[in-house]
């Protein structure tokens, strides 16, 4: 995947946070020191992953888990899951994140549409690090099934 702007947005947006919860929730002794490395890391990762389709919307959860691994690749420290896990919920709670998901316009008419052409669409992608799932509406505008059958993360 080229490194553009997209992966250096993602970056630059999620550093301060990723960086901050080293410390308030993983208690890591030199966080500057491990941000620095990660981020040699990140660009690593991404140069394996094939390009997305430019209106694949899952490219995000790609790239928020070559973030996430390149970080945990340049701990110190060993962490169980759950400590993994609360780490990532608090990096990732910053305001941006917030704002996106309240103007989220999934759980509309209109958003519920594209969610079923991007179901369609994703049967079509070839990118092994994309997610192809179907759509199954449910029985209001705030319902949808949506069923993964192919893991982005774990092609």
């Amino acid at each position: 995947m080229k490194y553009g702007a997209l992966q250096r947005g993602i970056w630059m947006v999620f550093k301060g946070s990723f960086k901050r919860q080293l410390t308030e929730t993983l208690r890591e002794p030199f966080p500057a020191k491990v941000i620095k490395k990660a981020q040699r890391d990140y660009r690593a990762i991404l140069s394996g992953v094939d390009d997305f389709d430019p209106d694949d919307g899952f490219v995000i959860n790609i790239l928020s888990c070559a973030m996430l691994s390149a970080i945990l690749r340049s701990v110190e420290n060993s962490y169980e899951v759950s400590e993994i896990q609360a780490y990532y919920e608090a990096a990732m709670n910053i305001p941006v994140t917030r704002f996106f998901v309240r103007h989220s316009r999934v759980y509309t008419a209109k958003g519920q549409a594209a969610m079923k052409k991007r179901a369609e669409r994703s049967q079509e992608i070839t990118n092994p690090y994309s997610w192809k799932f179907t759509y199954a509406p449910g029985g209001t505008v705030n319902q949808y099934t949506a069923i993964f059958s192919t893991c982005g993360i774990c092609p």
